[in-house]
């Protein structure tokens, strides 16, 4: 996805480059088996209106993320590009 201003992409960065940093902060916080079992799996597909919507490979991963990180995903996207909903 490119910068173009619309999709809210932070310094120029596409959507992977975003998700790249953001997995960075992940892992600092929970560390490498968690983030490696958990969250590692998962994809970034688009960002439209201010919303990221990832993939994951299976439903059951999908619903776990969302129980137990999606807002520490959030609260990290919306720190690296504010347009990011929290």
């Amino acid at each position: 996805m490119a910068a173009d201003g619309k999709n809210g992409a932070a310094a120029g960065l596409d959507l992977a480059g975003q998700w790249s940093m953001v997995c960075a902060d992940l892992k600092a916080e929970i560390g490498d088996a968690a983030f490696t079992s958990w969250l590692a799996p998962l994809r970034p597909v688009e960002l439209v209106d201010g919303r990221v919507v990832l993939a994951a490979p299976t439903r059951f991963l999908r619903n776990w993320v969302a129980s137990n990180y999606a807002d520490r995903i959030r609260a990290f996207w919306h720190g690296r590009d504010g347009a990011v909903e929290v």
